[in-house]
C-alpha cells in the first residue's frame, strides 16, 4: 500500500506463500482483496492491514479477484479453468471439539478466537482462516470458560477440575495453575492483566496473575459468572437470584442487583462501564445502570434458560444465548430484539461479538462454534430478499431441495424462487 501524494510505502500485506497476481480495494475502501499463485484469495482490512479471511477452493493459481459494486460479493478467476463467486456475508461453522463447546471469546484485536469445551480442552482459532492453531491440554474435567488477556498473549481457562490455568496463547504452553476448592465456572483477566478473578460458587477469588497467589476471597455470595469493569476497579458476579458488584481492590460489596426470578448465570459490563447486563435461568436478561444500580430494561423472548450475555464494543447491542438453541441480538437502549440466530442443534452456551461488531461467535453443546455476520443477521426479510434478488446471480434465488425441507416444505412442493412475484 502506498500514499498517493508522497509516494511512500504505507503498509505491506504479508501472508501469501507464492506470487500475488492482483490486488483491489472494496468499493468503500475498507477492504483489500489479493489473488495469488498459492491458490488462495485473501481479504485484508485496509486501515491496519490485518488479515480478515482466506478463501480456499481453487485448484490452481488465482489470477484475478474483484469485488461486486455493492461490496458484498467477490468474483475470482483461476488457471484451474473456473471462476468462482464468493459471498462475503456468510455463516461458518468451526469444528474440532469432540464434546460440547461451553465458551467462546475473541482476542482484543479480533485476530483469534478461543473456545472451551467439555472435551477437557480449549482451542485457539485463527479468525481469518477459521483453523484451530493451538490446543490447550491439561485440565482433568470439563473446561467451562476461556478468555484472552487484553494484550492477547495469555489465555485463562476455568474447569470443573477445580483449577484455572494460564497459557501462552501463541504456543499453548501452560504458564501457571490456580488451585481452587470447588469446581470453577468462570475466569477472567483484569484489563491490565495483573489480576485474575475466578468464580466457583461461594469460593470466588481474586488472584495475582504473576505470582498465581490468591489476593482476596469474595465468599459472602455465590458466583457462577464473573467479569471486570473496563477500568478494572469493579467486578460483577452472577449467582443465586441476584448479581453482585464488588470493589476489585478492597473486595467490598458495592451493590446488589435484584430482579431475576431464578439463578443468575451470566453478567458483563458494557464498554464504558456504565451498564451491566445479566442473564438468568428465568429466561430473561436484564440491563442495569452501573451508576444508579436500577434495572433499565428487561430482554424477554427466549423460551429457556439464558446462558450467556455480552455487549458489542460500542455498547449499542447485546447478544444472549439460551438452551432454546438460539442466540439473539438486542438493542441495548430499548431492550427490543433485533435478530434471532438459529442453526445450532443443541443448547447454545456462549456468544461474543468480535471487537469491530461485525461478527458473533456462538458456542453450542452440539460441539460446534458458528460465526454469524451481524449485518446480514439483523436485516429485515424484505431487505434481505431485495438484496439477494437485485444481484441477479444465476441460481441464487432458487431454494435447493434441502433448504426447502429445512423450511418445512414437503418433497412434493415445486421448487421455489424467492424472487418470483407469484411466490
Amino acid at each position: 500500500m502506498w500514499d498517493v501524494q508522497s509516494g511512500k510505502q504505507v503498509r505491506v500485506l504479508s501472508g501469501h506463500a507464492k506470487g500475488v497476481n492482483s490486488a483491489a480495494f472494496s468499493p468503500d475502501g475498507s477492504l483489500i482483496i489479493t489473488a495469488s499463485n498459492d491458490k488462495t484469495v485473501r481479504i485484508w482490512g485496509a486501515n491496519y492491514g490485518r488479515l480478515i479471511r482466506v478463501l480456499r477452493g481453487h485448484a490452481g493459481a488465482v489470477q484475478s479477484a474483484t469485488f461486486s459494486s455493492d461490496g458484498n460479493w467477490i468474483v475470482t478467476a483461476s488457471s484451474d479453468k473456473t471462476a468462482r463467486i464468493w459471498q462475503i456475508d456468510s455463516t461458518e461453522v468451526l469444528r474440532g471439539h469432540t464434546d460440547g463447546v461451553n465458551s467462546v471469546a475473541f482476542s482484543a484485536d479480533g485476530s483469534r478466537i478461543v473456545t472451551a469445551s467439555a472435551d477437557q480442552t480449549a482451542r485457539v482459532w485463527d479468525a481469518a482462516t477459521r483453523n484451530s492453531s493451538v490446543v490447550l491440554r491439561g485440565h482433568a474435567d470439563d473446561v467451562v470458560s476461556a478468555a484472552f488477556s487484553s494484550d492477547g498473549r495469555r489465555i485463562v481457562t476455568a474447569s470443573k477440575d477445580k483449577t484455572a490455568r494460564i497459557w501462552n496463547a501463541d504456543t499453548g504452553a501452560e504458564i501457571g495453575v490456580l488451585q481452587g476448592s470447588a469446581p470453577l465456572r468462570s475466569a477472567a483477566f483484569s484489563p491490565d492483566g495483573t489480576r485474575i478473578v475466578t468464580a466457583a460458587g461461594k469460593d470466588t477469588r481474586i488472584w495475582d496473575a504473576i505470582s498465581f497467589s490468591a489476593i482476596a476471597v469474595l465468599n459472602d455470595h455465590p458466583a457462577l459468572s464473573v467479569a471486570f469493569s473496563p477500568d478494572g476497579t469493579r467486578i460483577v458476579a452472577g449467582g443465586g437470584t441476584d448479581a453482585y458488584v464488588w470493589d476489585a481492590f478492597t473486595a467490598k460489596l458495592i451493590a446488589t442487583l435484584h430482579g431475576h426470578q431464578n439463578v443468575v448465570v451470566a453478567a458483563a459490563f458494557n464498554g464504558d462501564g456504565k451498564e451491566i447486563v445479566t442473564g438468568s435461568w428465568d429466561q430473561t436478561a436484564r440491563v442495569w445502570s452501573a451508576v444508579t444500580w436500577q434495572n433499565v430494561a428487561v430482554l424477554t423472548g427466549h423460551s429457556s434458560s439464558v446462558t450467556s450475555v455480552g455487549f458489542s464494543s460500542d455498547g449499542s447491542r447485546i447478544v444472549t444465548t439460551s438452551w432454546d438453541q438460539t442466540a439473539r441480538i438486542w438493542d441495548a437502549a430499548s431492550g427490543k430484539q433485533i435478530a434471532e440466530l438459529r442453526g445450532h442443534s443443541d443448547h447454545v452456551n456462549s456468544a461474543a461479538f468480535s471487537p469491530d461488531g461485525a461478527l458473533i461467535a456462538a458456542a453450542s453443546s452440539d460441539r460446534t462454534v458458528r460465526l454469524w455476520d451481524v449485518r446480514v443477521a439483523t436485516m429485515s426479510t424484505r431487505d434481505l430478499v431485495t438484496e439477494v434478488c437485485t444481484r441477479r446471480l444465476r441460481g441464487l434465488a432458487t431454494l435447493t431441495r434441502d433448504e426447502m425441507r429445512l423450511a418445512g416444505y414437503s418433497d412434493s412442493t415445486p421448487e421455489m424462487n424467492v424472487c418470483s412475484s407469484n411466490q
